[in-house]
């Protein structure tokens, strides 16, 4: 319900139209093709201050509607902001560009003509910063909000949630692609609807779900190098590209990439675009044609971590060679080719040079959320168990309704009635990549019903790199398997007994949960490593890979022998075994090391220790994830 096309031709960024690079380049075909391709049931598109795309989709498809991405201002003053504006005609966009300037008239208009409408990224600078007052003003006016925008990064649009969470209203999700990339892989949900306009009667309601992935520098970067390949293509040029304009073009951007006017950018050219998309996509090893990369991206197999993991991979391996010849070439003294060494430092920093300003322009989208000199001090009450003491619980809902003067005052805790809620349990960064198993409707209740805070760690984990698999439906036996399950996952062995039709039920249940929740899994483990015929069969054709206790078998690979190691904690022989056991293993482990871990396992001391000791063994290893290991 957010995204763009040629239409949005003019690029406002300065740096943008300096390099030849438009708005969007996607054309209005395209983008109802890949949305309907992707699942969804309406289209529409919301280019900047016109709806010549969106008129365009809708005089041919009965399935699509009108709308527009409107900049209003707050009247006489420098702030402005986006409005999605859903299900308009053509009087009605003549009518909001001519009294855009105020963006009360413009919100008294949408309500008394029960237009649909969306304020998009309500914490974004579209021109002048916005003040704490302009968005209670905006509160005012608009109860609905875009809340998960597919372009900007988890903690850009987790404010706005958090803000209607508090303060009342609902939310939209959209993609806000640029690129023709990442459409329809964020979206706003809604109960079932016979048509668009009972769609849109849904979101002015108030019934919506933002739903999808959310951004990254990563998602940034490759968009900004798919609008490349569009708008620019590689060109016919083959020499490399020369290390002073690249550097320049990455300090330009990093230091201008959201600056809206003056002589932004004027010492950039569209080949400096050219040679840094050409070194960038060699480097990566993407050697497509331009049409068949933006395909690849466009594919359900495409992931922008796994792109950014490699070339992360890409990059540390090479600047580690590097940074060896350099050494070795202050080491000959006289003889030294430092000019030979300083390109190769180069070369090995081209992979990462794209992901550089993306990063430097999440970093000040994030500073703009600190407040300024001037504003009030801020004041947090960190608060546990909120409605435990009837006292405690009043005082703060009295401090949150009448404030304190010269303060502004948040109350946070775990609960789910404070202005921001903090992760009940603790987050530790592990430096690589790992295979998370997800249970998706544990105790029959989808996961991200049951804790927002571990559905958003989730997202957080699949956008670092992680790999998502499915672990299962509810991980609970129905019926009774063997003898031997009651050793091996005993009442996890969901799938013992269940006929093929059944299974296949479970399966089909548990990935349309996750898929929902942004969280697409390319393969899946059996809770216990319980496996029968039935469900073997039934995993060949639904994902990529699935994993044996002691096999693991990919579309790509086939089967690989590699039995998983581990620790148990279920019963007491275990907990005293299984350290043991697992040190003892370790020499004997075959090319692959499967590690397995529970978070029970972080409970018990020798079973941390053993942990550790197995990282320690394997660090001469490369770390991988299923997905990388069996999907390709």
């Amino acid at each position: 319900m957010h995204c763009h096309s040629t239409a949005s031709q003019v690029s406002k960024l300065g740096v943008q139209p300096a390099l030849g690079l438009p708005e969007c380049a996607t054309p209005p075909e395209e983008v109802y093709k890949l949305a309907k391709q992707r699942g969804m049931d309406f289209v529409t598109i919301t280019d900047h201050d016109t709806i010549s795309g969106a008129c365009e989709l809708a005089d041919r498809y009965q399935d699509a509607f009108v709308s527009e991405d409107l900049t209003a201002w707050f009247r006489d003053e420098p702030q402005a902001v986006h409005i999605l504006c859903l299900g308009i005609t053509p009087e009605d966009h003549e009518w909001l560009q001519a009294h855009a300037r105020d963006v009360a008239e413009v919100s008294d208009y949408l309500h008394d003509r029960e237009i649909a409408c969306s304020l998009a990224h309500p914490f974004y600078a579209v021109e002048a910063p916005l003040e704490p007052r302009h968005r209670r003003r905006l509160a005012q006016l608009f109860g609905v909000w875009e809340v998960r925008n597919g372009s900007r990064a988890r903690e850009l649009n987790l404010p706005a949630a958090t803000y209607i969470d508090t303060h009342g209203g609902a939310g939209t999700g959209g993609s806000d692609d640029h690129a023709g990339v990442d459409i329809g892989r964020t979206w706003t949900e809604t109960p079932a609807s016979g048509d668009w306009r009972a769609y849109l009667h849904h979101v002015r309601a108030g019934r919506t779900e933002a739903r999808g992935e959310q951004g990254s520098a990563a998602k940034w970067a490759h968009s900004a190098m798919a609008l490349a390949v569009r708008a620019l293509g590689r060109g016919k040029e083959t020499a490399p590209p020369e290390p002073a304009s690249v550097l320049r073009m990455a300090e330009r951007l990093m230091r201008e990439g959201d600056a809206r006017s003056g002589t932004i950018g004027a010492d950039l050219r569209p080949g400096d675009a050219r040679a840094l998309l050409r070194a960038w996509l060699a480097t990566v090893e993407l050697d497509l044609s331009d049409g068949d990369l933006i395909a690849h991206m466009q594919s359900e197999e495409f992931s922008h971590a796994a792109l950014f993991s490699r070339a992360c991979r890409r990059h540390e391996r090479k600047l580690a060679g590097a940074v060896d010849r350099v050494i070795d070439e202050v080491e000959r003294g006289a003889e030294a080719d430092l000019a030979g060494a300083a390109m190769q430092v180069f070369d090995a920093c081209v992979a990462a040079i794209p992901y550089a300003p993306a990063a430097a322009f999440l970093g000040r989208e994030k500073n703009k959320l600190v407040a300024r000199e001037h504003d009030p001090l801020r004041v947090a009450l960190v608060a546990d168990g909120v409605g435990g003491m009837h006292g405690v619980t009043r005082t703060l809902e009295e401090i949150r309704e009448r404030g304190v003067p010269g303060f502004e005052v948040e109350v946070i805790g775990t609960d789910a009635n404070v202005d921001r809620r903090l992760s009940a349990v603790a987050e530790v960064d592990i430096p690589f990549y790992v295979t998370l198993l997800v249970i998706p409707a544990a105790g029959g209740r989808p996961f991200y019903d049951r804790s927002v805070v571990l559905h958003r760690w989730l997202l957080g984990c699949a956008d670092r790199g992680d790999a998502i698999a499915q672990h299962g439906f509810v991980h609970h036996r129905l019926r009774r398997g063997g003898p031997h399950r009651r050793w091996q996952g005993g009442a996890a062995t969901e799938f013992a007994g269940l006929r093929a039709e059944e299974a296949r039920q479970r399966i089909d249940d548990g990935r349309r949960l996750l898929t929902r929740a942004g969280l697409e899994p390319h393969g899946f483990v059996a809770p216990g490593y319980a496996y029968t015929r039935a469900l073997r069969r039934e995993l060949r054709d639904a994902y990529r890979w699935f994993a044996t206790i002691i096999r693991c078998w990919g579309t790509a690979t086939g089967t690989r022998i590699a039995p998983a190691l581990g620790l148990g904690t279920s019963t007491p022989l275990k907990r005293a075994l299984s350290p043991p056991v697992l040190r003892a293993a370790l020499p004997f482990a075959s090319s692959t090391l499967r590690l397995d871990v529970h978070p029970a396992d972080f409970s018990h001391a020798a079973h941390v220790r053993a942990l550790e000791h197995t990282l320690d063994r394997a660090r001469a290893r490369q770390p991988v994830t299923y997905d990388e290991l069996l999907a390709h």
